[in-house]
């Protein structure tokens, strides 16, 4: 159990799926995480700014009060023998009496607490607001602690009686005991924490929940596409094992469908290589047998002395064309083998084709003998000039004229266009409908056919060359137009 267990993880593991969920999975998880986090911080950045606004509105309207208190006392001194000191006692005075008036009929959700030079705490009184007193010495110990610099101090957080409070102190004027020394503004933060708390275990809850439902949802997607994946695998392998039976279906994944439909014309084809393959050595063994037992025939009776005389010398003269016979289908399989596997050498050269034709012709002329059929070469003035291999163009144009030769009634033309093609023709019966398109195919023989190779030959060696081949039949006749690579002009 604990190995099957194992096998099955590692398996998992290593599946398409499992890598399509597991990325998508740890986000998922992170998701709710990430959520609570930044829902708790921007809530508490929230009652902060809140506070801080509040805040804000009572400390402009605190230096405009101080500002209005200050012109009021002077003016009302003015004239008079009032010294500094009793200047600075009577803005304190007016400057205590507005705070408390404004402080009386605010909404402002921010608050005032005034202290006197002495540090004692002259607004509000003592008996009305003695819940105060943890705040009231919290602010005593910062203004202590950190005097107010140029009138005014930063914003600083309190804790006092389990509420957070943003505390910001304005120095008042005077050098004297003065009872409106230090103006400390203070706004509780609100205390929403609790409900925050369970906002943001619900939106947790909520965004699992939601992660949850969406890694199903994923592991479902990720289980469509690993499926179909699955079977191409088992199909792949049904390929490799040689069943190349073609498999219907649509997939409902656009990319895998078209895999699909690839592998099942991979299949098609692989299937027709087969048959070819199995063709291919079944007419090799016919082709060679043939000669082989006519060959082994004539040996033996040499050999047990039957033939004597005139009969020996044709007895060998066979053996000796049969044996040709088969050289010439071996060389022929091995170039269409070394063609196949990009082996055959190219050997690229300058060559007139005109001269090359001729050369060509005149090797042909054992074809005609006996035949009563003649070979017309009809070629331009300018001599046409072309890069390409020999070897190969050779077997390619022999083979070409040789099978127009063999089925020829009288002639054969042989005509040379601009850029560098050459046209074969013969009076011949034309190509069968039938073997149209099977005429370049290896071993297809057609009527009056020699090994079947000769024209797969010329095509293999001019594709290879980077040229082409085309056949089509004539009013009277076939015309076969190959196309050479490499014109020079």
């Amino acid at each position: 159990m604990v190995s099957v267990c194992r096998l099955w993880r590692n398996e998992m593991k290593n599946s398409i799926r499992f890598h399509i969920f597991l990325p998508v999975g740890l986000l998922l998880v992170l998701f709710p995480v990430m959520t609570w986090l930044l829902f708790g911080a921007i809530s508490e950045r929230y009652v902060i700014s809140v506070a801080a606004k509040e805040l804000d509105s009572l400390l402009i309207d605190t230096d405009q009060m101080i500002q209005n208190t200050e012109q009021a006392a002077e003016e009302e001194l003015a004239g008079t023998e009032a010294d500094e000191r009793q200047l600075e006692k009577e803005r304190s005075k007016r400057l205590l009496s507005a705070l408390k008036s404004y402080m009386k009929d605010s909404t402002n959700q921010a608050d005032m607490m005034v202290f006197n030079t002495k540090l004692k705490r002259t607004y509000p009184k003592q008996e009305e607001e003695d819940k105060l007193t943890e705040l009231e010495n919290g602010i005593r110990n910062l203004i202590e602690n950190s005097p107010p610099e140029g009138g005014k101090s930063i914003p600083a957080k309190l804790n006092a009686g389990g509420e957070e409070y943003i505390v910001v102190i304005r120095e008042g004027t005077g050098e004297g005991n003065v009872r409106a020394k230090y103006l400390a503004a203070y706004a509780a933060v609100l205390d929403e924490k609790q409900l925050l708390v369970m906002a943001g275990r619900m939106v947790f809850f909520i965004t699992a929940l939601l992660a949850v439902c969406a890694a199903a949802a994923v592991w479902t997607v990720s289980g469509s596409i690993s499926r179909p994946v699955k079977r191409l695998c088992r199909r792949a392998e049904e390929i490799g094992n040689g069943c190349f039976e073609r498999e219907t279906g649509v997939y409902p994944v656009r990319e895998i469908n078209a895999l699909h439909l690839s592998m099942e014309q991979m299949a098609g084809e692989l299937e027709q290589s087969d048959r070819l393959q199995k063709e291919f050595f079944q007419n090799v063994s016919h082709e060679l047998r043939t000669p082989l037992m006519s060959v082994c025939g004539y040996a033996q009776g040499i050999q047990c002395g039957v033939f004597k005389g005139e009969e020996m010398e044709k007895a060998a003269s066979v053996i000796m064309s049969e044996s040709l016979r088969m050289k010439e289908l071996v060389d022929g399989i091995l170039m269409i083998s070394r063609i196949d596997s990009r082996e055959q050498n190219l050997c690229m050269e300058e060559i007139c084709l005109g001269e090359f034709i001729e050369e060509s012709l005149e090797k042909l002329n054992g074809l005609t003998v006996g035949r009563k059929t003649e070979i017309h070469l009809d070629k331009e003035e300018q001599e046409i000039m072309i890069e390409a291999d020999g070897s190969l163009l050779f077997q390619a144009f022999y083979n070409v004229a040789a099978n127009a030769v063999r089925y020829a009634e009288k002639e054969v033309w042989v005509r040379l266009k601009e850029p560098g093609t050459v046209i074969v023709e013969d009076d011949g019966p034309g190509i069968a409908p039938e073997d149209r398109d099977r005429i370049f195919e290896r071993f297809y023989r057609g009527k009056s056919g020699n090994h079947g190779i000769g024209l797969t030959i010329a095509k293999s060696s001019l594709e290879y060359m980077g040229g082409s081949i085309e056949v089509e039949n004539r009013e009277k006749g076939a015309r076969f137009i190959l196309k050479l690579p490499g014109t020079i002009s």
